[in-house]
């Protein structure tokens, strides 16, 4: 059997408390109550950016997620039983293109809300 050599690992990446506290009302008058998810259980993944503050406490990281499925084809997706192609690590990738420019105003929004606390 091969034997397999950790070299290194990734800690967890836990959001900012304040910073998602400060971002939940802007966010929500932009996407609407009901379309913004404020508990998400715990999930493994390859993000680092929890990373680029360093061993500096006063970093706060929000790391946030967007959907990018279009509506149509995530109910089809449900409706065949099929996986959703809308995590970026298959080869099935499906993006609805017209999630781009809301993803740009949540961005903005983020940011200028942070920057102004």
């Amino acid at each position: 059997m091969p034997t397999v050599v950790m070299k290194g690992n990734s800690p967890a990446l836990v959001n900012h408390e304040d910073a998602i506290n400060q971002l939940q009302a802007p966010l929500a008058t932009l996407l609407g109550d009901e379309n913004l998810v404020t508990e998400f259980p715990p999930a493994t993944g390859s993000e680092d950016a929890h990373l680029l503050g360093g061993d500096n406490p006063d970093v706060k990281v929000a790391y946030l997620a967007m959907g990018i499925a279009d509506p149509g084809a995530f109910q089809a997706a449900v409706a065949d039983g099929r996986m959703f192609p809308f995590s970026p690590h298959n080869p099935n990738f499906v993006v609805d293109l017209d999630a781009i420019p809301l993803g740009a105003k949540i961005g903005a929004v983020s940011v200028l809300q942070l920057m102004a606390a």
